[in-house]
């Protein structure tokens, strides 16, 4: 819990111009993302959260009154609409991670979900989204595996610190 909250402080500010993020609900393994969402819409941001639908991830607005039901891979998701090219409309992507290099290779859990969210999407280098990670210190490394198809991210965020790739 005390790192879901240094990293939420530590992410604010580099989320502080944004209208709407989209954002990862976080697994038990995963740094959490509760304490940074409600930052966020204390600051009048709106926030997309992910539901898995068979290969791919949608979106929805997260609302005060939404209900979320646990996914078949233990995830809690949003019920309600999902919206079209939501990604397009956000001014930032907070993103998990296994772990993440210093390149901005990111490291998921293998499903691709975002990677294959992000095709398409603008990177931030060309007017597109900033994309965050969310990681613990020592998930920070040198170096990591990749393929073309993976999405890089702009940024990193720890308990330590936000980190500019």
């Amino acid at each position: 819990m005390h790192a879901a909250g240094s990293i939420a402080a530590r992410a604010l500010p580099a989320l502080a111009d944004c209208g709407t993020v989209a954002c990862y609900l976080a697994m038990p393994t995963e740094p959490g993302t509760d304490a940074l969402i409600d930052l966020l819409r204390q600051r009048d941001t709106r926030v997309l959260v992910p539901r898995v639908r068979e290969d791919s991830l949608e979106w929805i607005e997260l609302t005060d009154s939404m209900e979320f039901i646990e996914s078949d891979l233990g995830i809690q998701e949003p019920t309600g609409s999902a919206l079209t090219d939501a990604l397009a409309e956000c001014d930032a992507i907070v993103l998990p991670a296994l772990a993440v290099a210093h390149d901005g290779i990111r490291l998921g859990q293998g499903g691709g979900f975002y990677d294959r969210a992000l095709h398409g999407v603008p990177t931030h280098a060309e007017g597109g989204p900033l994309r965050i990670a969310l990681v613990f210190e020592d998930e920070l490394v040198d170096c990591l595996p990749h393929d073309t198809h993976d999405a890089r991210v702009d940024a990193v965020v720890t308990p330590g610190g936000l980190v500019t790739l």
